[in-house]
């Protein structure tokens, strides 16, 4: 146990201590009784957060990588999470969030985890045979199925970082380049796409504002 803790990135574990220490002491220095419910989540979200962290260090990785069937199970049951989610009634005008008691949490969040580690996995089996484009395929309905729920809830930021995820594992895997010009054209069509029939207008103002900070009307 205490190899293992050793050999932990502690300089990366304090950083992160102190920024959130550093929030906590802000949201408790608003001093209103809003705040002080703010301050009580956030600090036992990072009690939860320790805790996870400290389990995950312990596990070994490798049980994931030798037997597929299991990190298939787990990415199966995290896309599940993602549909059943919708039922369970909108928070903030987005059916993302899952209730307990209290607490809520999305269940994105875990499977941004999932599809990082299962596109790992896929690559790293298929890493000489890149050059095939069904290996590209099948690895976009993997990351196709979740992120067509989260646009359902809808949740069009976790979509883009779930498709920012892949595009990354693709290009580090060793992509060659007319694939991934076939990629950029067909992201360039959906986006258009996406523009014209999918996104909301409260949606369109938030990339016009991003694209173009001196017209956002909120500063």
């Amino acid at each position: 146990m205490y190899s293992r803790l050793r050999k932990l990135d502690w300089s990366l574990i304090v950083s992160a201590l102190l920024l959130s220490g550093a929030g906590l002491l802000t949201i408790n220095g608003i001093g209103t009784e809003e705040s002080s419910v703010f301050f009580k989540k956030q600090l036992l979200f990072l009690g939860i957060g320790l805790l996870v962290m400290l389990g995950i260090s312990f596990f070994d990785y490798r049980i994931l990588k030798n037997h597929s069937l299991i990190l298939l199970v787990i990415y199966i049951i995290s896309v599940a999470s993602l549909i059943f989610v919708l039922f369970s009634g909108e928070i903030r005008g987005s059916s993302s969030w899952f209730r307990l008691g209290s607490l809520s949490f999305e269940p994105i969040e875990f499977v941004k985890i999932v599809i990082i580690l299962i596109l790992a996995k896929y690559f790293s089996l298929r890493h000489i045979e890149l050059y095939r484009i069904r290996h590209l395929i099948v690895s976009g309905i993997y990351i196709g199925l979740p992120v067509l729920a989260v646009i359902l809830q809808p949740d069009m930021g976790s979509a883009l970082v779930l498709v920012s995820i892949w595009l990354g594992v693709v290009i580090v895997s060793g992509i060659k380049m007319r694939h991934l010009a076939l990629l950029l054209l067909i992201a360039i069509i959906l986006s258009a796409v996406g523009w014209a029939g999918i996104l909301r207008e409260y949606q369109k103002q938030r990339i016009l504002s991003f694209l173009n900070p001196q017209n956002d009307p909120y500063g």
